[in-house]
């Protein structure tokens, strides 16, 4: 019986998918959602200014200070916890480098 509901739920993901991202109203959508919680660029030029603080080390730092004190109270699921959280969104942040782009390649022909 789960099964039926699996290839169901695959297929309104795919379909989705496809209108999403293979479709021009899809793509307006997303371009129209992308710029609603986008922010000025002063907002973001003084968020990366104080990302620019944190540096590898910092960030290290306080994984091992997690770590270490979650050791300290025999606590290793707390532990594994940290190294998921901070070690996993350092990671993210690293690979998904965020930089705005400023496209109007989405936007209607009226604005």
């Amino acid at each position: 019986m789960w099964g039926h509901w699996r290839r169901v739920g695959l297929l309104g993901l795919a379909a989705t998918a496809y209108v999403a991202l293979r479709t021009s109203q899809g793509l307006r959508l997303d371009g129209a959602a992308s710029e609603a919680v986008s922010s000025p660029a002063p907002v973001l030029d003084r968020l990366y200014e104080g990302l620019s603080w944190m540096s590898a080390g910092s960030v290290g730092l306080s994984l091992v200070v997690c770590v270490a004190l979650a050791l300290v109270r025999r606590r290793l699921d707390l532990a594994l916890g940290a190294v998921v959280v901070i070690g996993g969104a350092y990671l993210t942040t690293q690979i998904l480098i965020v930089r705005p782009v400023r496209s109007s390649r989405f936007r209607s022909s009226d604005s």
